[in-house]
């Protein structure tokens, strides 16, 4: 079908800074990484009426005529030679640049590779084995040690504990506590233990 059209952008001083082919209201939206003019009389349609291919040929051909400026060869901004695809793109030394200078100097910590790990870990399989949880455990003990816990923190942590029997248990409670545990179970006492935990930590923030 013939509904497709050739288009450009024009600068202020009438001269092109961007060849398009489209079709409908492609011309004139917005969001796109070359900016569309303010003024709709600097968006001109060069030729209507087109088949998909055509509008791809004549694109190209202007594309070649004008000339790019991220190579240096003319005065438009398109970062393609125009057509299907994006043959001719190439990334401009300053968006390198500033990729590199985003990541220099980055160090993850042996926590983060842990924690990331475990991460990765847990996308794979919701279940852990034996040997993963014990460690776990271990890392989660590890990274507490040598933390001092500040007055207010253990006066929170009592208050969490608050409520617990004390003393000694009853033969009752021992033979309960001794009976194997459930994975359901088991996973019901971790939810719990880590919403207290998370509760904690929220009032410490």
């Amino acid at each position: 079908m013939k509904n497709y059209y050739v288009y450009k952008y024009l600068r202020e001083d009438g001269t092109p800074y961007y060849v398009g082919k489209g079709k409908g209201n492609r011309a004139y939206l917005k969001g796109r990484s070359t900016p569309k003019p303010p003024q709709l009389d600097r968006i001109q349609l060069i030729k209507e009426n087109l088949t998909e291919a055509e509008a791809f040929a004549l694109e190209r051909k202007l594309i070649a005529e004008y000339g790019r400026k991220d190579l240096g060869t003319g005065i438009l901004r398109n970062l393609t030679d125009g057509g299907e695809g994006v043959s001719g793109r190439i990334a401009s030394v300053e968006s390198i640049k500033q990729r590199v200078a985003k990541n220099t100097g980055k160090k993850r910590t042996q926590e983060q590779r842990e924690r990331m790990s475990l991460a990765q870990k847990g996308r794979k399989s919701t279940e852990y084995t034996e040997e993963q949880k014990a460690e776990i455990s271990r890392k989660i003990s590890e990274s507490q040690k040598g933390k001092a816990k500040s007055e207010e923190h253990k006066a929170k942590l009592s208050q969490l504990n608050k409520g617990k029997s004390p003393g000694p248990r009853s033969e009752e409670t021992k033979q309960k506590m001794r009976k194997p545990k459930s994975e359901a179970h088991r996973r019901a006492i971790a939810e719990g233990r880590r919403a207290k935990y998370a509760a904690l930590r929220a009032q410490q923030c």
